[in-house]
């Protein structure tokens, strides 16, 4: 009976917390906070487990994501926040010195047997409602990540290994390279510069495809860009104005519209 009693309490007091940094948030809108930091860690067999958020009340005009071995959920919402869960190991690092919002994990060590364990840690990422950025960067190391709304004059996102999956992404230019992974995203571009080498790239572009300038090489993967099609081979469409697309593929397979 005594083991579920503390059970209980600790439930409890994780709910406490969990609550007041809720409420901190809220307030943080109002003037109410201006930084605000939890963490609590906790023993779980041979790995220590992490609860760990930030909440800001400054303005960013840059952000850059890097993490490794971590799920990451970037959302919207009224401030900007961090909030991880998992081995303590992988906890980000989270730098505000300068205008830009740094998110990384320092330990990239990890043994094959961590393959797949990415889904026990989780990290979420909230942005301003509306918030446009100057430069964004994301970058998935065995990891996946999932973004709701990003909007940078630059985006640039690398996937050695992982998926990133974007479902508003708006900008001028857009450079992506997957090694081996999948990228998935709607996006609003004039400029974007693709290179899959294992990967596959899918978007589906706002405006019409026909309205671009595009140039795709593809070596031994499928380049399908609107009408355009490449496979071993090299292929341009000089018919458009609004703006450039270049594309690079290996062994991977490409495909806007």
């Amino acid at each position: 009976m005594k083991k579920y009693i503390n059970i209980l309490t600790i439930v409890t007091v994780i709910a406490i917390i969990v609550g007041s940094v809720i409420h901190l948030a809220s307030c943080s809108q109002n003037g109410g906070i201006g930084h605000f930091t939890y963490e609590f860690s906790s023993d779980s067999g041979d790995s220590k487990k992490t609860k760990f958020g930030e909440v800001y009340d400054k303005d960013f005009s840059n952000i850059e994501i890097s993490m490794a071995l971590v799920e990451i959920d970037v959302k919207e919402g009224t401030v900007f926040s961090v909030d991880y869960e998992g081995k303590d190991k992988y906890k980000p690092i989270v730098k505000t010195d300068s205008n830009t919002l740094v998110i990384t994990n320092s330990d990239r060590e990890f043994a094959i047997s961590s393959i797949g364990s990415q889904n026990k840690n989780k990290l979420s990422v909230t942005i301003p409602k509306g918030k446009e950025f100057d430069k964004a960067k994301i970058e998935s190391v065995m990891s996946d990540v999932e973004i709701e709304t990003i909007n940078a004059k630059d985006l640039e996102i690398e996937v050695p290994t992982g998926e990133v999956r974007i479902n508003n992404a708006k900008g001028e230019s857009l450079k992506a390279e997957v090694v081996k992974g999948d990228l998935t995203m709607n996006a609003d571009f004039k400029d974007l510069d693709i290179v899959s080498t294992l990967g596959n790239v899918e978007i589906d572009l706002a405006q019409d495809v026909s309205k671009y300038n595009v140039e795709a090489s593809s070596e031994l993967g499928n380049i399908e860009c609107g009408e355009l099609k490449a496979k071993g081979a090299t292929a341009t469409s000089q018919n458009g104005d609004l703006g450039n697309i270049k594309i690079e593929c290996a062994m991977g397979n490409v495909k806007i519209d």
